[in-house]
């Protein structure tokens, strides 16, 4: 996925869904999402499934699946409106720190945020702070949830739902925007079956100077079987390096996930990494 390699070492790795996928999708498709080929490359270190869908396979999954809710065993995603305690105790967790520590970074370097994009703006708690520092901010978002879609639209007025697909292959309508300030992608990585396609994509639809920030992306599942990356804050780095002329890092973003979060990153936390779009030298 990284280096092209084909040399790795394999590891054995049940896969455990929290959900029935013959529920709902064909028996190929259910067989190969439920086999996967873990292994580590050789030449670059990435930890990754060698079993993966192609963009075609990929498209037939989303049409069967219809929407994430449904692979979810969490019973707040199988019903609209989510209950508020539910609500508020996902926004506690995942963005009560990492929203003070975005405020710093925006601050910091004077980000003037007037057009961006959300990739899985889960239940709208980033969207609404972004709206909050820059009121006149244009924000536009993709969600593989309808659940989440639906309470983001209730809670962040003016946001703009745009068509296309984010869950492993990214194709489709908000690929056309361009000159955007920042894109945030939430987790959304370690589903891509080709990061650097998706990376290549997301760089296109910034101005020079834009930034992305990558949240919940430095994570090791491999018995989840949405996840075919599990990236070391080194290999992703490395990666975002191949396309961005600058990453950043906004430390210990958050707790609660630590038991999932690859815990051998550079400061035992669970960093954000915030890649720029240089100006061009010509």
């Amino acid at each position: 996925m990284n280096c092209r390699g084909t040399d790795a070492v394999f590891v054995n790795k049940d896969c455990t869904p929290d959900f029935k996928p013959h529920d709902f999708l064909s028996e190929v498709l259910a067989k190969k999402f439920l086999s996967k080929w873990n292994g580590i490359c050789s030449r670059c270190g990435l930890f990754q499934n060698y079993n993966r869908y192609s963009a075609e396979e990929i498209n037939e999954f989303c049409a069967q699946m219809i929407s994430k809710d449904r692979a979810v065993s969490e019973e707040a995603f199988h019903s609209y409106p989510v209950p508020e305690d539910f609500v508020k105790t996902f926004d506690d967790n995942y963005f009560g720190k990492r929203l003070l520590k975005w405020d710093a970074y925006i601050r910091e370097n004077n980000l003037d945020i007037k057009r961006c994009l959300f990739l899985r703006p889960m239940f709208g708690a980033a969207p609404s702070f972004i709206k909050s520092v820059s009121p006149n901010c244009e924000i536009s978002a993709v969600e593989i949830s309808d659940v989440c879609q639906k309470t983001t639209s209730d809670r962040c007025e003016g946001i703009t739902f745009l068509n296309g697909n984010i869950h492993g292959w990214f194709s489709g309508e908000f690929l056309e925007a361009r000159d955007l300030d920042a894109i945030f992608v939430v987790h959304t990585l370690v589903h891509c079956v080709d990061i650097h396609d998706s990376l290549n994509k997301l760089c296109s639809m910034l101005r020079p100077g834009g930034r992305i920030f990558f949240t919940h992306e430095v994570i090791s599942k491999p018995s989840n079987p949405f996840h075919v990356s599990y990236t070391t804050e080194w290999t992703l780095t490395s990666m975002l390096y191949q396309h961005f002329g600058r990453v950043d890092r906004i430390d210990d973003c958050e707790d609660i996930a630590m038991p999932a979060v690859n815990r051998f990153t550079k400061k035992n936390d669970n960093p954000d990494l915030v890649a720029m779009r240089t100006p061009a030298l010509f």
